[in-house]
């Protein structure tokens, strides 16, 4: 096929809401070079208005400790919309998993991540998450 058929790929979008301006933009960066388009929110309504429109991003990344993001209501809201349920989650923070929300995240999250970091393997990891979301998506697409 020559290059004029075929549609340029849109890099694969990641949502971040984390307070630090600093982690949000190491993350961007990194991502960037993992060929992942990051954009950050600054808070739940913006993060619900973003997810709402569109198509749904490859990979959310939330700080639990975001005061201005119910974590634990904005991962039941992600997960009750249809078109986000499936959208990997990593969760990005200084607290550490303890009994209680160990269970909760196992449940709703697909990575845990506490903070210092090392950007580059958190970067991995998302782009780790995604391929398989896609990889696992591939199959249902075929059947119908």
């Amino acid at each position: 096929m020559s290059m004029a058929g075929r549609q340029e790929e849109k890099p694969k979008r990641v949502l971040i809401l984390d307070e630090e301006p600093f982690i949000r933009d190491t993350l961007k960066l990194n991502l960037a070079g993992r060929g992942l388009q990051a954009e950050a929110e600054e808070n739940e309504t913006e993060a619900r208005r973003a997810l709402s429109g569109g198509s749904p991003p490859a990979c959310v990344i939330l700080d639990i400790l975001h005061s201005r993001v119910d974590a634990y209501r904005f991962l039941q809201w992600l997960r009750s919309q249809p078109a986000l349920a499936a959208v990997p989650v990593v969760i990005l923070t200084f607290k550490d998993k303890d009994p209680e929300t160990s269970f909760t995240y196992n449940v709703w999250v697909q990575a845990y991540i506490t903070k210092p970091f090392v950007p580059r393997e958190v970067s991995d990891r998302v782009a780790g998450l995604v391929a398989e979301s896609e990889t696992a998506a591939r199959p249902a697409e075929g059947r119908f």
